[in-house]
C-alpha cells in the first residue's frame, strides 16, 4: 500500500472513531492548573470536539449563590438568554432562586478549535485567581487550564479590573448517541455527596448511557469528585422538577469523627483535667493552712 493511501486510511479511521467516541471524565486533573492539555486533547481542559455537529444546543446546571441568585444576575454571569433561562426553570424573569438551588442554563455550544465551549466573560477583582474562578464562581463549569489557555495573562499577572474570557464546559452528542435518541448533553458540576447513579436516575437518563458518555465502565459505581463535571445524556430538554436544593451535609452522631475533631476533643479533655487538678491542689493547700492556723491558736 502506498504511503499516501495508508495516511488517508489512518485519517479516515481516526475521523470515524472520533465521530462515535464519547467524552472522558477528567477526575482531579481538572483542578490542576499546570496540566494545560494544549497539544493533546484532554478532558482536564474542556470537552473534545468529537460530536456529530460542531455546534448545538446544550445545558448546564449552576447552583445559585448570594451574588448570583436572580434570573438576571445568573444570565449575565453565564451569558445566556434570560427569557430562555426563566422559561426552562419555570419562573419569571424577575424571580430569584433560593441559595444552592440548581438552575438549568441553556447555552449555545460550539467548537472553535479542538474543544467545545460556550463563552462568557468576567471582570476580576484583586483576589481572584484562575483556580478560584473555575472552582468557585463557576463551580467547575470552566477549568483552570482552559482559563490559562484562553487568556493572555499568566496566572501570576492577573489584576483587578481585567476582563477575562471564560470558556464553559459543554459538548454535543456523538454519532452513536444521536443514533440512540440522545438530543442534548447536560454538564453537571459535581457537589459533595453526589452519586453517579442517583444523578442518572434524577434526570431520567440510562445509567449505561451516562457511564458511556463519561468514559466509565458500565459495571459498578464510578468515583466522581466535587468541582468537576460529568455529562448527562438527555433525549429531551431537562425540566425544573429534576432540580434540587443542595443542603449542607450533616454528620451523624454515630458516624466516625475526622481525626482532627478527635484530637481537638482530646486536647479539650486534657485542659479540663489539668484545670480540675489545679483547683483540687489549691483547695488542699488552703485547707492545710487553715488547719495549721487552728493548731497554732490552740497551743496559745
Amino acid at each position: 500500500m502506498q504511503p499516501i493511501q495508508l495516511s488517508f486510511l489512518v485519517f479516515l479511521l481516526l475521523c470515524t472513531s472520533n465521530l462515535r467516541a464519547q467524552q472522558g471524565y477528567s477526575g482531579n486533573e481538572e483542578l490542576d492548573c499546570d496540566n494545560q492539555g494544549r497539544t493533546v486533547p484532554s478532558p482536564s481542559y474542556l470537552y473534545t470536539c468529537n460530536g456529530q455537529n460542531l455546534s448545538c444546543r446544550a445545558f448546564m446546571i449552576f447552583k445559585s449563590q448570594a451574588n448570583y441568585s436572580s434570573v438576571s444576575s445568573i444570565s449575565r454571569l453565564l451569558s445566556t438568554d434570560s427569557l430562555e433561562l426563566a422559561r426552562i426553570n419555570d419562573v419569571s424573569v424577575s424571580d430569584s432562586f433560593p441559595t444552592n438551588k440548581e438552575v438549568i442554563i441553556p447555552v449555545n455550544c460550539s467548537c472553535p478549535g479542538q474543544y467545545y465551549q460556550a463563552n462568557t466573560s468576567y471582570v476580576i477583582d484583586d483576589v481572584d485567581t484562575y483556580y478560584s474562578l473555575a472552582t468557585g464562581v463557576y463551580q467547575g463549569l470552566s477549568s483552570c487550564n482552559a482559563l490559562v489557555g484562553e487568556n493572555p495573562c499568566d496566572a501570576n499577572d492577573l489584576f483587578g479590573g481585567l476582563d477575562l474570557l471564560v470558556p464553559l464546559r459543554c459538548a454535543c452528542p456523538s454519532g452513536n448517541q444521536t443514533a440512540d435518541g440522545i438530543k442534548y448533553l447536560l454538564t453537571y458540576p459535581v457537589s459533595e455527596g453526589d452519586s453517579f447513579s442517583e444523578l442518572s436516575d434524577r434526570f431520567n437518563a440510562s445509567y449505561d448511557d451516562t457511564a458511556s458518555a463519561n468514559g466509565f465502565s458500565k459495571q459498578g459505581e464510578p468515583t466522581i469528585y466535587p468541582s468537576t463535571t460529568i455529562l448527562i445524556p438527555l433525549p429531551q430538554e431537562p425540566v425544573s422538577s429534576q432540580t434540587i436544593i443542595h443542603h449542607p451535609i450533616e454528620i451523624s452522631p454515630f458516624q466516625p469523627l475526622h481525626p482532627s475533631i478527635i484530637n481537638n476533643n482530646i486536647k479539650r479533655s486534657h485542659s479540663k483535667l489539668r484545670f480540675g487538678i489545679g483547683i483540687a491542689v489549691a483547695s488542699l493547700l488552703v485547707l492545710c493552712a487553715l488547719v495549721a492556723v487552728a493548731l497554732w491558736c490552740d497551743k496559745k
